[in-house]
């Protein structure tokens, strides 16, 4: 098995040392790809929110109670009472 990061590199700027490793093309582009995932996911979290938001209300307003309401949407019971309450 290739070990994951096969060396690593530094570099030196005004006393500051960084250290960045090696990757293999596979490991690299994985990384890559994770960090492309996570920023769209932030890019797309207030929508997200608003979204659970305003279908929490409304389904609150159809009479369920908060625990079906998260499992409606697959969020905790905790995280819908404070959608509501805001």
């Amino acid at each position: 098995m290739t070990p994951p990061c096969t060396s690593t590199s530094a570099r030196a700027t005004k006393g500051e040392l960084e250290i960045v490793p090696v990757l293999d093309d596979t490991l690299a582009d994985e990384v890559s790809q994770t960090r492309q995932a996570r920023e769209q996911s932030e890019r797309l979290r207030p929508d997200a929110q608003a979204r659970t938001r305003l279908a929490a209300k409304h389904l609150r307003e159809r009479g369920l109670a908060q625990r079906d309401i998260s499992i409606l949407l697959g969020v905790s019971h905790q995280a819908i009472s404070k959608l509501l309450a805001s």
